[in-house]
């Protein structure tokens, strides 16, 4: 089974109020969506948990490792291609190279190749 298909992209999860503005008014969700504008479906949620006095705007920095896990979740579709093309234009490279630097080179496309692969569920 292959991965929802990106771009990805975060919103909040409604409030009360109807407004998808972020604040500490109730616990809610950063909503990870796939797919463009007119063809949009939620794949994740990040919770946040209001712990702070009604109505009082949210800021990042009160869940800033979670917004950073949510902005890394993100970009996981671009990362996955990335590597894929790194480990592409790295084989291409391979064949100029020998000793020390091949080494190198053969090394970092056996990691980018096992982590392709368990991104792709080939491996755990």
């Amino acid at each position: 089974m292959s991965h929802t298909k990106g771009p990805y992209r975060l919103a909040a999860y409604p409030n009360i109020d109807g407004t998808s503005k972020l604040t500490r008014q109730n616990d809610g969700a950063l909503i990870l969506l796939a797919g463009h504008e007119d063809d949009t479906k939620p794949i994740a949620a990040i919770t946040y948990h209001g712990n702070a006095k009604r109505g009082q705007q949210w800021k990042a920095d009160d869940d800033a490792e979670q917004l950073a896990t949510a902005r890394l979740i993100s970009l996981a579709p671009e990362l996955l291609e990335t590597l894929e093309l790194a480990d592409n234009r790295l084989g291409l490279a391979a064949d100029h190279f020998r000793g020390e630097a091949l080494a190198m080179i053969t090394d970092a496309r056996e990691k980018a190749r096992a982590i392709i692969a368990k991104a792709k569920g080939e491996t755990e």
